[in-house]
């Protein structure tokens, strides 16, 4: 089904603080305040936050935005509104306000947004927090996390937010941006020898990442972090980042990074595996593996070919066309272009999320280039493919049980076909159902052999046990390779030698 591929890299909007109120206990807890910083305010003294207050009283509520700025020092290019996922260690964040503040008014407004936000416990959120005031515009607050706040299936979630706080002159603070910290312990890669005997953590993130396998070797993750986190549909922008396995770094991208790029024609394609739109934007970071791409139009979906070498890319005249696209084919040692002035007839999926469309796929199993648009008044795929060694587009057929979308993973060879939500094909012959149970797609071929692997569960209705299986395609059999994998956990990726398979999960993987 087509939601299988609707990876959680694409599930972002912010939390409610709806759910189980909770009264918080006065003197529970002792809430530290810390810092003394400078009285200020009076003649109307100056503050990195930018005080205005002076004299006179600032008559009504403060409702200009920006009247208290909130940064997430764990990563400083997040900033209120933001909701968040964080490890349960120490969390700190950053207050700068406009006004000099009534102190104590913003230690009770911090603490009330906590009262009845879903995922505390009878105890409240009070011993939580640490105050430690710079100055009357200043403020750095601990939220000292422990392990006792990841909770098996309970997303804890604590809130930074100011709004009901009173200057020192009276006036409330209304309508201000505020931060969330949903508690999840990070996921961590693992590579797991196709015969199941072996398991090996490749990383140990401090952070809750998603993650994306950028190449077949497992050399390089795309890595995101939500800034309006929810589990949901909801489209947002998270932050981006790329992390070396054999150099155990990440570096830090101010732009978003793309495997399916979709923008100005002008951008860059960096060998490592994504793309992201040329900008001034200060601090991108260099690359010696990055090329720049220049296409005549705006781009409804590109991606690197299968070995590499080159981008393919959907173009329209601008970001306005969305039907009857032209293919482009760029290679990139040589910049060549090969265009196919509206090859791709018919007109964008819509994006049953928003009111917008999905970017234009690729599919490229080592021979051709596959692609689809639609016809919407039959509300049925119009279905590409690109034949590199005759140069040319023609259409396909995929078989009938695919007749909704035709994704599917061909084996190295070619001669099997996984489709999404038809089953296992050998050309034209169906020869397998989607393996009962199997929890998520696509799947990942072995190698050069006829076998792939995929997550299942044992007992399809319970969903309580999870095994990681091989399905050989030559003599139609399955086996687990391991048995009793954390319920949490995704398979990413196999190596092209088809010695590793490559999973994420929170808890540890132990073969049997």
């Amino acid at each position: 089904m087509r939601s299988w591929i609707k990876f959680a890299a694409a599930v972002l909007l912010i939390l409610t603080a709806s759910g189980c109120t909770k009264e918080r206990e006065a003197g529970q807890k002792a809430v530290e305040v810390v810092g003394q910083g400078q009285q200020e305010g009076g003649a109307g003294s100056p503050s990195e936050g930018g005080s205005k207050e002076g004299g006179a009283a600032v008559s009504g509520p403060i409702v200009e935005p920006g009247a208290a700025a909130i940064t997430f020092e764990g990563d400083l290019r997040m900033k209120a509104p933001a909701t968040t996922l964080v490890p349960p260690t120490k969390q700190a964040f950053w207050i700068r306000f406009k006004y000099p503040m009534d102190r104590e008014s913003v230690v009770e407004a911090i603490l009330a947004s906590n009262a009845a936000m879903r995922g505390q416990d009878h105890t409240g959120a009070a011993g939580k927090f640490a105050f430690d005031w710079q100055s009357d515009t200043e403020l750095r607050i601990e939220l000292r996390l422990t392990a006792e706040d990841d909770v098996e299936g309970v997303h804890r979630i604590y809130a930074v937010q100011v709004n009901g706080a009173k200057t020192r002159q009276g006036a409330e603070i209304q309508d201000q941006a505020g931060f969330r910290a949903v508690v999840s312990k990070p996921d961590q890669l693992w590579r797991i020898s196709s015969d199941g005997k072996k398991a090996e953590r490749l990383t140990s993130f401090e952070v809750p990442y998603g993650m994306r396998m950028l190449d077949e070797e497992g050399r390089f993750l795309l890595l995101t972090r939500p800034t309006l986190y929810c589990e949901c549909d909801a489209p947002s922008t998270p932050l981006f980042s790329i992390y070396d396995v054999k150099a155990r770094s990440i570096t830090d991208y101010p732009i978003p990074l793309y495997t399916q790029y979709v923008g100005d024609g002008a951008f860059i394609a960096d060998k490592r595996g994504f793309m992201y739109a040329e900008t001034a934007v200060p601090g991108i970071p260099d690359s010696k593996d990055k090329i720049r791409v220049r296409l005549n139009g705006y781009v409804q979906g590109a991606q690197f070919t299968k070995d590499g070498k080159a981008v393919v890319a959907a173009v329209g005249k601008d970001a306005r066309q969305v039907s009857d696209l032209d293919l482009v084919v760029v290679d990139l040692a040589t910049g060549k272009e090969r265009r196919f002035a509206k090859a791709l007839l018919g007109k964008l999926e819509d994006n049953m999320v928003n009111d917008g469309t999905l970017p234009v796929s690729f599919y490229d199993d080592g021979q051709h280039i596959y692609t689809r648009m639609y016809d919407m008044q039959n509300r049925e795929e119009i279905r590409y493919r690109y034949d590199p060694s005759a140069d040319r587009v023609g259409t396909w057929n995929a078989p009938k049980a695919a007749s909704g979308w035709s994704g599917f993973v061909a084996s190295a060879d070619g001669a099997y076909r996984m489709y999404a939500n038809a089953g296992l094909y050998k050309g034209e012959e169906k020869k397998a159902d989607i393996p009962r149970g199997m929890a998520g797609y696509p799947v990942y071929w072995l190698g050069a052999s006829h076998t792939f692997v995929y997550k299942g569960y044992e007992e399809p209705a319970g969903n309580s046990k999870l095994h990681l299986y091989a399905y050989d395609a030559d003599a139609g059999q399955r086996k687990v390779i391991v048995p009793n994998m954390p319920l949490n956990s995704e398979l990413i990726g196999a190596a092209p030698d088809g010695k590793w398979i490559y999973v994420q999960s929170t808890r540890d993987i132990k073969p049997d």
